[in-house]
């Protein structure tokens, strides 16, 4: 017997974005069952995300190791609990296709659901309604599935009552008004809400993707904060100086100044609890 190959064929991501089922069984004529990616992290074929359900399926009747990591470690569970939001029922038919097979639910892929469940609560406003109730029936389902509780559903601040944010430190009231004041997509409905939304935008920015998108359209944002910072009960001159001071340092900051905007941001939030409504943006972001 002509012995398979250990990897996948080049053109095996073409082949799943066919999703001609025949095609895709036919490599596994020439191809071991838990054949993996050459290119890549040595993804297996049932962890590649855009397995159709049936190849899964049939990949697991045939004998497919459903516990297969690729060279980072990961295994299929990860592979559907990474996509996010939009993959939810795809992912429900996914999990309970590997739970049927008897694939147990790794710490890691609990952690990835609970961020999923916060991101969805967190976007849910703002989400399409067409497929909302689906991907919210889909999520309850795997929080049962994968023994997690559920994320709690955003409260958000209604744009008219006094801001109020508790917390023992900074950090939990930033993140609190987060949650109640910052828009999922585009600017904020508050001034309060945007000055946090630019500091966290800025935050991430410079401490997730260093910088590498960084263009004149966060300038225009950062530039701008300090303006916002002034209204109503303004920060103190020494406060508003080290603003200025980190705006103009900004590409050489390391996180420390960025952590101090959020910081000042919230400091400014709570010392003017009054809605303050805002209005258009002279930046994209």
């Amino acid at each position: 017997m002509t012995k398979k190959k250990k990897t996948l064929p080049a053109n095996f991501n073409e082949l799943l974005e066919a999703k001609d089922l025949d095609a895709l069984k036919a490599v596994f004529n020439e191809c071991e069952l838990n054949a993996y990616d050459r290119r890549s992290f040595k993804t297996p074929a049932l962890s590649f995300h855009k397995i159709p359900l049936e190849l899964m399926d049939w990949l697991i009747a045939q004998g497919a190791d459903i516990n297969a990591k690729d060279n980072m470690g990961a295994q299929c569970d990860r592979a559907y609990t990474h996509n996010g939001g939009g993959y939810l029922p795809q992912a429900l038919k996914a999990i309970k296709i590997y739970l049927n097979a008897g694939l147990k639910p790794t710490e890691y892929a609990r952690e990835r659901l609970t961020i999923i469940g916060e991101d969805f609560e967190f976007r849910r406003a703002d989400t399409n309604s067409e497929w909302l109730e689906e991907a919210d029936a889909s999520l309850q389902e795997l929080y049962i599935l994968f023994d997690v509780p559920p994320v709690p559903r955003r409260i958000q601040h209604d744009g008219k009552l006094p801001i109020v944010l508790a917390g023992d430190t900074w950090e939990e009231r930033y993140e609190q008004a987060w949650i109640l004041l910052v828009s999922s997509k585009g600017s904020a409905s508050t001034v309060q809400g945007e000055v946090v939304r630019i500091a966290g935008r800025v935050n991430d920015e410079l401490l997730r993707n260093a910088m590498s998108n960084w263009d004149k359209e966060y300038r225009k944002m950062i530039t701008t904060i300090s303006g916002y910072l002034t209204q109503g009960n303004p920060l103190t001159e020494a406060e508003l100086t080290e603003v200025a001071n980190i705006q103009k340092h900004i590409l050489e900051d390391d996180g420390i100044g960025t952590h101090r905007l959020c910081e000042l941001t919230t400091a400014w939030v709570v010392q003017n609890p009054q809605p303050i409504a805002f209005g258009k943006v002279n930046y994209k972001y």
